[in-house]
């Protein structure tokens, strides 16, 4: 199998799973780690549907020819991507990138944004990303509905929320199959 058939279906993989339920499974040879990337959605608009997704690049450190890509597609689900295909390593979130969803060829500035946040990943153990993908909707001039901005930023993750993400992960099925990485 080539690589790229690999990684066009770890792409097609992680889409899917951002618009999935919520479900971990237990610890095995597929899925060795979970990471959970956090992400914050206030909607002060008058308009539900959302007009982008946004995209984390991740690399494995010292291999720079493999990035994986975590999809968010608006709204998710327990306010958190779960991702269970990537194997233990030292990873870092390389770029972050956000498109417009539909047709178009809509620009909006900088599409893409460097980052290096780096994260490690550890077999049998759930790792909650330090930095949350925090998205607010309005409306630029009250009582406009199609007239909706959209303001986005990485900020670290609160106690608050990551209390929140350990409450709905224990929820689930299989989670005390697993440790939880002390990320503080």
């Amino acid at each position: 199998m080539k690589l790229s058939t690999v990684l066009c279906s770890f792409a097609l993989l992680l889409l899917v799973s951002s618009c999935a339920e919520l479900k971990i499974y237990p610890p095995g040879p597929n899925k060795q780690t979970l990471l959970i990337l956090p992400v914050q959605v206030t909607n002060k608009s008058q308009y539900s549907r959302h007009g982008f997704y946004y995209i984390y690049e991740i690399l494995k450190a010292g291999s720079r020819s493999t990035a994986f890509e975590a999809i968010f597609k608006l709204p998710i689900k327990g306010d958190m991507l779960i991702v269970d295909m990537l194997p233990p390593g030292d990873y870092f979130v390389n770029k972050f990138i956000f498109k417009t969803v539909g047709s178009g060829d809509f620009t909006f500035g900088n599409n893409v944004q460097s980052r290096y946040d780096k994260f490690k990943l550890e077999a049998g153990k759930i790792t909650i990303f330090s930095k949350s993908l925090n998205v607010l909707l309005f409306n630029s001039t009250p009582g406009r509905g199609k007239e909706t901005t959209y303001n986005f930023k990485m900020v670290p993750v609160s106690s608050d929320q990551k209390r929140k993400i350990l409450a709905t992960l224990k929820e689930l099925p299989n989670f005390d199959t697993w440790e939880i990485t002390d990320t503080e």
